[in-house]
């Protein structure tokens, strides 16, 4: 399963209510490597809560730079209030943006039991004080 199918069964899960908007495919780095913390690069869509929390699903690049037979990753965000939908800020499911030199909470997932992994990290995040960001959303188009 790739990254545009996972976060389609996301916004089709149970939370499907609260979600306010699916964006991608993007290409790029959703972590920087810093001292101690690895890069993660790869192919990603971004599954927004209504809250302005969500999560990111990577398809992560190989040594290759290729995407390929991987377990996607999964790694919660905050969407930075005041910008528009392209400023997040990796996040841990408390809701705490990660400081610089920490590494982000990361969920490998694999197959059809991802989809509650996924499931799961959503609950955590939706259950987050936050802002709207379904009118971050409107306002980006």
């Amino acid at each position: 399963m790739d990254c545009v199918q996972f976060a389609g069964h996301l916004d089709l899960s149970e939370h499907s209510s609260r979600i306010a908007g699916v964006t991608g495919p993007f290409r790029g780095v959703v972590q920087a490597k810093r001292k101690g913390v690895a890069e993660l690069s790869g192919r990603y869509m971004r599954v927004w809560l209504d809250n302005g929390y969500g999560v990111v699903v990577c398809e992560p690049y190989d040594a290759d730079g290729e995407t390929g037979n991987r377990p996607l990753t999964l790694v919660p965000v905050r969407h930075i209030d005041g910008y528009g939908e392209t400023m997040w800020r990796t996040a841990y499911q408390d809701g705490e943006c990660v400081r610089d030199g920490e590494a982000a909470r990361m969920v490998a997932v694999d197959g059809p039991d991802g989809i509650a992994a996924g499931v799961r990290v959503l609950d955590a995040l939706s259950a987050l004080d936050g802002h709207v960001m379904r009118a971050v959303l409107r306002d980006a188009a």
